[in-house]
């Protein structure tokens, strides 16, 4: 994928929400705002105690048709939960609702995830209209239907690595014949998997749901922008985000660059000290070795108390503390993701490996950053 592109399969959890009231539904479902018509949203189901219960990618299909993308693990906690809030919006005469449909399609469509410098034109070329894929005719967080050799598709141009790509969600039994596909019509696709996705977004600093945000964080520690908290609608979990607004959090969610030697990198659970007091104020919740950025890089919860004072921070990893400092923006990659050179066979580019006399990498102002999936490379 460095030098080229490639493809990965990921089992996302779906479902179709519909009906006269599905626009109502998912308006005090979610606290950001929904996506127009052939759009896509990240966004986030919250608990009453605005804890982070499950982060969610809605496309909307029609007026009143969203198509609603979970992790795997969330399968039958995201079910329960919209059957369990379309019950209770229902049973409520402050809030009725019309008829609202909930499916649950995660068997119905599998997902590939074509990520890569020539995504673009490799799936512009199988669509057989390059114009269609533009950066113009589609744009971050498009969604379109669209067929792929002779294989209908739903396409969601998202990406969890920060990089130019697509989702492809075909219908299940269409799975293994479009990955069939999409390799012979391009052989040099290499096929790439999570450890390479997390790479990927400790780069660019994209929390992870599960471990960097949990139904053990609050909203508002965890750093949701207000792009994802749109105080004035009402949702489940505003009142208290209203209560704790006026309140600086007990600790924060941080991005970490870690100077460990070359090999050792956090995992999650690891302590973090102040240097400065000897004071344990926060630990790890993931970590791995950014191949770009060619540097160990963590995220954490850290007191807000020994963030604002400036104390220098450290990292224990297998008994031993290493430096670690806050990171804004994400990390400038000194490795390019793709050459100017003419693509290589596979056997002729060697693989993106660790470099131990690579320096630490600064803040790359090219690229915008928040929660998750968002594009860096156009």
């Amino acid at each position: 994928m460095a030098s080229f592109g490639g493809i990965c399969y990921w089992p996302f959890s779906k479902y179709h929400v519909s009906g006269p009231g599905a626009v109502a539904f998912m308006d005090r479902l979610v606290p950001n705002r929904l996506p127009k018509v052939g759009r896509c949203a990240l966004s986030y189901f919250l608990t009453p105690q605005a804890k982070i219960g499950s982060e969610v990618m809605l496309a909307r299909l029609s007026e009143d048709e969203f198509y609603v993308v979970s992790y795997p693990e969330q399968e039958l906690f995201d079910w329960r939960w919209l059957q369990m809030q379309r019950d209770s919006f229902s049973s409520d005469p402050q809030t009725p609702l019309k008829d609202v449909d909930i499916k649950n399609v995660t068997g119905d469509f599998g997902t590939l995830m074509v990520s890569g410098p020539e995504s673009r034109r490799i799936l512009g070329q199988m669509a057989g209209d390059e114009a269609a894929w533009s950066n113009d005719s589609f744009k971050f967080y498009d969604y379109k239907e669209v067929t792929l050799a002779g294989i209908p598709c739903r396409a969601l141009r998202v990406s969890f690595t920060g990089e130019l790509g697509w989702e492809l969600h075909p219908a299940s039994g269409d799975l293994e014949p479009l990955y069939q596909a999409l390799k012979a019509f391009e052989p040099r696709l290499n096929d790439w998997g999570g450890f390479a996705m997390g790479s990927f977004r400790l780069e660019k600093g994209f929390k992870a749901f599960g471990s960097d945000m949990t139904r053990d964080h609050h909203a508002l520690e965890a750093g949701l922008s207000k792009k994802f908290l749109r105080m004035e609608k009402d949702f489940i979990g505003r009142d208290a985000l209203l209560a704790g607004a006026s309140v600086e959090p007990e600790r924060r969610c941080v991005h970490l660059g870690v100077s460990t030697p070359d090999g050792l990198d956090c995992v999650g659970n690891e302590a973090i000290f102040n240097e400065t007091t000897g004071e344990v104020v926060g630990f790890t919740t993931s970590g791995g070795f950014g191949y770009l950025a060619q540097r160990s890089i963590a995220f954490g919860y850290v007191k807000s108390s020994t963030l604002d004072s400036g104390d220098s921070l450290a990292i224990e990893v297998l008994g031993e503390r290493y430096p670690a400092k806050v990171q804004e923006g994400p990390f400038k990659p000194v490795l390019p993701l793709a050459s100017t050179e003419p693509v290589q066979s596979p056997s002729a580019t060697p693989a993106v490996q660790r470099s131990p006399s690579a320096a630490p990498a600064a803040q790359s102002p090219s690229m915008s950053c928040s929660a998750g999936g968002v594009e860096g490379r156009k």
